[in-house]
């Protein structure tokens, strides 16, 4: 993946490790005695698709992330990584709790 604009001042990713790590083991990528650096670019990589695409449909989104994370997988079907995607990007979308995209954002352009 091409390097991220800076993530929002809301959205830090040392505290987002901090919330996975602590809830690891209902995330369909973790297997007994897997670690949160174990899963992490899976997870990690949601949050740089809404960096990068913040306005795009759960859809767009998803399928954004299929390409994005092709081969690393790590023995999860379809429905598992969409499983995941999906309880990651909503967590970054209570996160944002109806903030203003910053004007750096694809597509903010100072409206937002």
């Amino acid at each position: 993946m091409q390097s991220a604009p800076p993530m929002p001042d809301w959205l830090q990713l040392q505290d987002e490790a901090d919330y996975w790590r602590a809830h690891l083991q209902a995330l369909p990528c973790a297997r007994q005695g897997d670690t949160l650096e174990d899963c992490w670019p899976l997870i990690e990589c949601v949050y740089l698709l809404y960096v990068r695409h913040p306005r795009a449909t759960l859809q767009e989104a998803l399928h954004l992330y299929e390409a994005a994370t092709k081969g690393l997988e790590r023995g999860m079907d379809h429905e598992q990584m969409a499983t995941l995607f999906a309880r990651v990007w909503s967590r970054i979308l209570k996160r944002a709790g109806g903030r203003a995209l910053p004007d750096w954002l694809p597509g903010a352009g100072g409206d937002a």
